[in-house]
Parts: C-alpha cells; sequence; structure tokens
C-alpha cells in the first residue's frame, strides 16, 4: 500500500515560453519585478492613468499654442486610452523602465516575449486604488515623442483642444526627468526592448517571486467567427520529481494535480535564442504532475509514493519483486499444502 499511495512532493523545472499567467502571492507590498530596461525603444501604456502630469516643453502641429503650458495634466480616464512614448531620431533613446514593484494579489497576465520587433508586454490587474502598483520612468533629457488616444486635456481651455477622438502628437522636451505612476484596476504595458545581449546588465525580471495560479497557456483565433482555443506556450524544458526527470516538447501542457502546485519562480529571464521567449525556473509541491499535447489526454506523469520518502525507487523495486516472488511462493505452499492434506490415499 505504501508503494502505491501517492503522496504530497516536491518538484523543480525549467521552460521556455512564449507567453504565461501567474498571481503574486507574497505579503511583502512593492515586490520588484521589472527593473533597469534601458533604453527603451518604445512605451505603450493601455488603460486608466486618471492623474498624469507632464512638466517640460511641448510642441504640437495640432496646438499651437500648446508652448504656452507647462505643466501639462493629461487624464487617461477610459479603459482605451493610451500613452506612447517614443525618442525621435537621430537623438539615442535615454527612456528607462526604472523598475516595476507590484502588490500583493496582483495579476499578471499575457506576459510575453517576442523575438520579431523586440518587444515583451504584459497585461497587470489589481483592484485596490489605496496600494497600486508603481512604476517609475526615466524619461532623460532628449525630445520624446508623445502619443495620445482616448485622453483629456483639462488644462487647456475649449478653444485650444483638439479633437479627442482622434489621436494627439505631441513633442516633449522633459525638465522633470522622472515620471511616477500608480497603476490601478486592469492596464496593458508593451515595451520595446534595446538590443539584447548576454551580459549581467540586462537580467531585468525579478526572481525568487512566490506564486500562485500559474499558466503556462495562450489564446488562439481561427477563422473570420475568431474561436478561441487554447494551447500550450511551452517550447522546451524539463521537469524532475524525486529521481525522475521528463523532457518537455513543443505545445505540450504541464499540470500540477494537488495542491499547492507551483509557488515560487527563483528566476525569469528572457531568452532570445531559437526557441525564443522566456525562460521560467519554476517550483512547488504536487501529488502528481503530467505532461501531453492533449490538457486531459497526459501521455506521462510522475508521483511520488509514501514509501518514497524513505527508500530510493530502485530498491523499492527490488523489494517489489522479492515481495511478489515470496508471496508467490507462499501461495504455492499453501496450495500444495491444502492438495496434500485432502488427498485421502494413505
Amino acid at each position: 500500500i505504501a508503494a502505491f499511495l501517492p503522496r504530497i512532493a516536491n518538484f523543480e523545472g525549467n521552460v521556455i515560453v512564449t507567453q504565461f499567467s501567474f498571481t503574486y502571492r507574497g505579503t511583502s507590498p512593492n515586490q520588484l519585478f521589472l527593473h533597469s530596461i534601458r533604453p527603451l525603444q518604445r512605451l505603450e501604456l493601455q488603460g486608466i492613468q486618471p492623474n498624469l502630469t507632464l512638466y517640460g516643453q511641448f510642441t504640437s502641429p495640432s496646438i499651437p499654442t500648446l508652448s504656452q503650458f507647462t505643466p501639462l495634466e493629461i487624464v487617461l480616464d477610459r479603459p482605451e486610452s493610451k500613452l506612447i512614448l517614443e525618442p525621435i531620431p537621430p537623438n539615442p533613446s535615454q527612456l528607462e523602465l526604472t523598475e516595476l514593484r507590484l502588490q500583493p494579489e496582483t495579476t499578471i497576465s499575457q506576459l510575453f516575449y517576442q523575438s520579431f520587433g523586440n518587444l515583451m508586454g504584459l497585461n497587470l490587474v489589481h483592484k485596490s486604488s489605496e496600494t497600486p502598483n508603481i512604476l517609475l520612468l526615466s524619461l532623460g533629457t532628449n525630445p520624446i515623442k508623445i502619443t495620445l488616444e482616448n485622453y483629456r486635456l483639462p488644462t487647456l481651455s475649449p478653444k485650444n483642444r483638439p479633437s479627442e477622438s482622434y489621436p494627439l502628437e505631441l513633442t516633449f522636451v522633459p525638465i522633470n526627468t522622472e515620471l511616477r505612476l500608480a497603476l490601478n484596476d486592469s492596464v496593458d504595458l508593451t515595451l520595446g526592448l534595446p538590443n539584447l545581449t548576454p551580459t549581467p546588465d540586462q537580467e531585468w525580471l525579478g526572481g525568487n517571486l512566490p506564486v500562485k495560479q500559474v499558466n503556462f497557456t495562450q489564446q488562439r483565433r481561427t477563422g473570420e467567427l475568431r474561436d478561441e482555443f487554447e494551447i500550450s506556450s511551452i517550447q522546451a524544458g524539463q521537469v524532475r520529481m524525486g529521481d525522475e526527470l521528463i523532457d518537455l516538447q513543443q505545445n505540450q501542457f504541464f499540470s500540477a494535480v494537488g495542491e499547492p502546485g507551483i509557488s515560487s519562480f527563483p528566476r525569469l529571464q528572457l531568452h532570445p535564442e531559437e526557441p525564443a521567449g522566456i525562460e521560467v525556473r519554476f517550483s512547488g509541491k504536487a501529488r502528481k504532475i503530467e505532461i501531453g499535447i492533449d490538457r486531459n489526454l497526459p501521455v506521462k506523469s510522475i508521483w511520488m509514493s509514501w514509501l518514497n520518502r524513505y527508500l530510493p525507487q530502485d530498491l523499492i523495486a527490488g523489494l517489489m519483486g522479492f515481495i511478489g516472488a515470496a508471496i508467490g511462493s507462499l501461495l504455492y505452499w499453501f496450495a500444495d499444502s491444502s492438495f496434500r492434506d485432502s488427498d485421502p490415499t494413505p
């Protein structure tokens, strides 16, 4: 019974994924998640940002009087609102994502890295306005192109305001180079990354992250009807439980059966080489781990018995063989004794 009864056991793995999601389960506020990404070639923020004030010099063909106004207050009050920051050639980019810090119970979904275009993006959801997630940016002193969509400019008089139903482009020379954004509700963030090289300076994603509700999947759409279906975002990897190791192939699902499942990301890192994606090292506890092209029809599984806690697997196999042979001998002896006892021949 001890050899066949599964138990909760530790497991660990390392996978390369194109996209994944998780929830930060830690209790410490302001957990560092992204830091020191520079120089950015583009930063796009979509979501509600009700109190955004920029200090500097502004010009725009759509607003001839804009240069008279500093600071400029911008209200992004709709889920479709966008703020896009880009350097203006030939000046080099000085944009930097200084840090993004998470509050407990923040969900990061659709976290992806795309080697084509060198883009990284995510959707961030947090429902508390009292303790928002904090995004710090360094703007530098070079001119920046700003594009706004679904916005309001309450600083300007009505006669000076452009039509807010069309995107607005501004040229902005920062005076205050630090920008702090409080991210509430749901926000999409897309980053145009610098060229990736294998240097220590590009450890942009924080590690030792306590997590829950991890999902290595993404949605695909097919046809004009845009039917959505779920596929695995795993490109390659390995997972280990006890002495057993399984290689993961492209688009195979990984499932941890039994709580808590994946509970920690010791390390996250971009992986620009083929297969391109995000390298995720994870660990956790489960009763069983399963792998297969179909989530509901796994082709391989690993589980640990209660006996594995005390004995290695090869010794358990030997013991099972010995016990099987012993039981077979006992059954033969019992059957033979019963036959002799029932034989009437003197």
